[in-house]
């Protein structure tokens, strides 16, 4: 008789035992469920932070109206677009590189010209890249960054890089925590860690999700770890008492249906809460109880602020769209204003250019009878009269030239005449026509050309001999005792014969701060203060013509000891 209760007492506990091993099953499932969701909601928007953001920046620098400031070289546009750009992405590091002017700009700092805080190799190996480059793991003012660019070009040239990145640090474990609403931890191999809590006690627990870095900040040993608050309950089979009595079974089998109860209830809720995720209205709408309370409290605030930012995100870009429009339309104005004002110099240019036969057939002709008159024989003193005339009139018809040059030169006007002619010849024409120039203020005219120097070129004569008189002009001028010497060598630059010549004198010299601006300033208030306006027409002239002969120019002096203005033109062998 005892045999039949216990067979059903036995029964009745491994009914009891089997339900509530499915119950834990199913509840785990549920918590695995949710922690995935967890995970690849979190791995998501890390994912829409390092990944995404750099994409969608891409596709808005990569516009007509970003090319067109950079083709204007606007770069005060830009900067105030840096700042604005900065307000709408998650960057912590917002920054734009001029390779024209070697600025470095950062949105929360002034340009730096020459400054790029380490990155030079970087942004050279970006600049010269054939294809666009993946974001790389670099530094940044001794902090780590995960640094990405995008390279804008105007008609297949390079002009600028935009640089956009994420400083590794305390600010972005907090945008991360703040985005994924959960707490984290950031650490690298070197021991270095960034957290939003004291994660010393739990870092190693369940409650932990590890989340998937990109491939150079992973490789380079850096983790992130989110963590989050259980939610579902998990029994544990294995901690179950031993079967008892047939009253303690009895009430276990009441618990049982209660459980099973309230675990049709929680799958409702679970279903209504997962089904109307992204609904806030009808989360905060739904009958729920416990945890699931706060996790359709959590999701219904993740959702109110995913929509938020997209409708501020979309008032933002409204609002751009509008100003870029406003900039387009400014930009057109300024452009017509600034054509109409390019073409005024030019017509003064042009004009003054082509009155150059009606100034200097005249001129020649004075130097002409100038030169018959002293062939004559001719007194002393009428014959130094004369020779103080032909100096002036050689000046006077060198500055006319260099004056008429000048205008033809911006007005785009001059064009060289090359032919093949005897260098040796041409030098000692030149001494010939400045030595009594020398003579007038008892200075000693050398010359010499070094044994290396091909003494028949190729190029335009009447130029190089114009550079030349107006180097050896200016050195007879502001030398009061001593020597004006005319030296001619040769050198090679990448591969290219250049022919270089020297004019030295042992006058009052330059001061450094005026030898930068030397070759370009017309300004009235210079740091030459013995200097002309024809003097400087003169340097001004002779730069621009050795540069349109393939060459260039340059000048190192010392006051009080002199000076040596120094030339090149690309030299070519005779036709």
């Amino acid at each position: 008789m005892l045999l039949i209760p216990i067979i059903l007492m036995v029964a009745l506990v491994v009914l009891i035992y089997t339900a509530l091993t499915k119950i834990s099953f199913q509840l785990e499932d549920l918590r695995a469920k949710h922690l995935n969701k967890l995970t690849v909601t979190a791995q998501t928007e890390l994912d829409s932070i390092l990944e995404l953001e750099f994409n969608k920046f891409d596709s808005l620098i990569d516009s007509g109206a970003t090319k067109t400031l950079l083709s204007e070289g606007n770069s005060q546009q830009i900067g105030l677009f840096l700042k604005q750009w900065q307000k709408s992405f998650h960057f912590s590091l917002f920054a734009f590189f001029d390779p024209a002017t070697n600025t470095f700009s950062l949105s929360n700092e002034q340009k730096k010209t020459g400054q790029l805080f380490g990155l030079k190799d970087w942004i050279a190996q970006r600049m010269n890249a054939e294809k666009p480059q993946l974001p790389q793991l670099n530094t940044f003012k001794s902090q780590s960054v995960y640094l990405n660019s995008s390279l804008i070009s105007v008609s297949e040239k390079s002009k600028a890089l935009f640089i956009t990145g994420f400083l590794l640090n305390q600010q972005f474990v907090e945008k991360i925590s703040q985005i994924t609403s959960m707490d984290a931890t950031l650490r690298s191999s070197s021991g270095l860690t960034f957290s939003t809590k004291d994660f010393t006690e739990i870092s190693n627990s369940e409650h932990a999700i590890q989340l998937k870095l990109p491939e150079p900040l992973s490789a380079a040993g850096y983790t992130l770890t989110t963590y989050y608050q259980p939610f579902v309950p998990f029994a544990d089979t294995t901690q179950w008492p031993p079967i008892g009595t047939g009253i303690a079974s009895l009430i276990m089998l009441l618990i049982i249906t209660w459980l099973m109860m309230q675990r049709r209830k929680q799958e409702l809720m679970w279903k209504a809460i997962t089904s109307a995720a992204d609904a806030p209205k009808q989360l905060r709408a739904l009958r729920t109880t416990g945890i699931a309370t706060n996790v359709a409290t959590v999701f219904a605030e993740k959702a109110e602020h995913t929509q938020s930012r997209i409708n501020s995100t979309l008032d933002e870009l409204k609002q751009k769209q509008h100003k870029l429009q406003t900039v387009t339309k400014q930009l057109k104005a300024i452009k017509a204003e600034h054509t109409k004002l390019l073409q005024a110099p030019k017509l003064k240019s042009g004009f003054l250019s082509r009155m150059g036969d009606e100034v200097t057939v005249p001129m020649k002709s004075v130097s002409s009878m100038l030169k018959l008159l002293s062939e004559f024989s001719l007194d002393d003193e009428p014959k130094e009269i004369l020779g103080i005339a032909r100096r002036s009139q050689q000046q006077l018809s060198s500055n006319i030239n260099n004056i008429l040059d000048f205008s033809k030169l911006d007005a785009g006007l001059l064009k060289l005449f090359p032919a093949e002619f005897d260098l040796e010849v041409l030098i000692q024409e030149l001494v010939t026509e400045l030595k009594p120039h020398a003579e007038s203020k008892a200075l000693k005219l050398e010359w010499s050309l070094n044994d290396r120097v091909p003494l028949s070129c190729f190029g335009d004569r009447q130029r190089i001999c114009q550079i030349l008189f107006n180097l050896a002009a200016n050195a007879i001028r502001f030398t009061k005792d001593g020597t004006v010497g005319i030296y001619v060598d040769t050198l090679y630059v990448k591969g290219t014969q250049l022919i270089r010549f020297s004019v030295t004198d042992t006058g009052i010299g330059l001061p450094k701060e005026a030898i930068n601006s030397i070759f370009e300033s017309l300004e009235q208030h210079s740091k030459l203060t013995n200097s002309s306006f024809a003097g400087r027409i003169k340097l001004i002239v002779s730069k621009q013509l050795a540069e349109l002969m393939g060459g260039n120019i340059g000048v190192s002096s010392e006051i009080g000891k002199g000076s040596r203005f120094w030339f090149t033109i690309r030299y070519q062998a005779p036709k």
